[in-house]
């Protein structure tokens, strides 16, 4: 396993394109997520009605903003990177809406069993902690409450290192490798605009950090993308949203981070 970087680096790199970053996604997210994401986030996580919802890495708050109109009561963002939360505070009004700025990877600044419904969009593939993260999710949540996450499919890199041995490298992966490596790795990012950092997981780390917690998976969809190789065009796997239910008592003392 490549060496990992801590949740410092992934925060600074934020902060770094909290601006880029919010100009591309507006008020209502880009159109990969309008179009190929949201959507089926959205289907899979049901009725918002009367709940209280955490967006978990909420970014500019474009996603908050969307859910507290959607019948939810209350809808919390948190967000490591104390820039995109200025600029979430800043430009979305709504008296349902509270953000707040807090590292994922500590402890979260909520109480035991508010939540009934966790989101996390595109935000678990840059957490350096799952069992951190899994365990805040467990403990907030009120019981049968649910996380619904999407992320980058760890195939996508796989494709990709697939594409490079077969002699047609891509330069979206500043790094690739091997499915079955974790590791933290650069790719070009935020409409090939910035260089980020993120962790390659196998979709069995994504899953097993969840069980071991007491979740239960009950929803999982897979989301493509076409890419041009060469001249031929393939619909890729590009997109995985996973959500997962609070059904099992569990306490358990966090005994490391990731």
């Amino acid at each position: 396993m490549k060496k990992r970087t801590g949740s410092r680096t992934i925060i600074g790199q934020w902060n770094m394109y909290a601006e880029l970053y919010d100009r591309n996604m507006g008020k209502n997210g880009d159109i990969f997520h309008q179009e190929i994401i949201d959507p089926a986030l959205f289907e899979i996580i049901g009725n918002f009605d009367g709940t209280t919802v955490l967006d978990a890495g909420c970014g500019n708050g474009y996603l908050t903003y969307y859910i507290s109109n959607l019948g939810a009561t209350n809808v919390i963002g948190i967000d490591g990177s104390p820039k995109l939360i200025q600029i979430a505070s800043t430009n979305l009004s709504n008296p349902k809406i509270q953000f707040q700025s807090a590292d994922l990877t500590q402890t979260w600044p909520l109480k035991d069993g508010t939540i009934d419904i966790i989101v996390a969009n595109m935000v678990l593939q840059y957490i350096s902690d799952l069992a951190t993260f899994a365990q805040e999710a467990k403990r907030v949540l009120k019981p049968q409450g649910a996380i619904t996450f999407s992320i980058d499919h760890p195939s996508h890199m796989l494709f990709m290192h697939a594409l490079k041995l077969a002699g047609l490298p891509n330069t979206k992966f500043q790094e690739d490798l091997p499915y079955f490596e974790t590791a933290y790795c650069l790719k070009k990012s935020l409409w090939d605009q910035a260089i980020l950092g993120y962790y390659h997981r196998t979709l069995e780390e994504y899953t097993t950090s969840f069980f071991k917690v007491g979740f239960s998976l009950t929803a999982l969809k897979e989301l493509g993308r076409t890419t041009n190789i060469g001249p031929i065009s393939e619909i890729i796997p590009r997109v995985v949203i996973l959500k997962f239910r609070n059904i099992h008592s569990y306490n358990v003392a966090i005994s490391g981070t990731g």
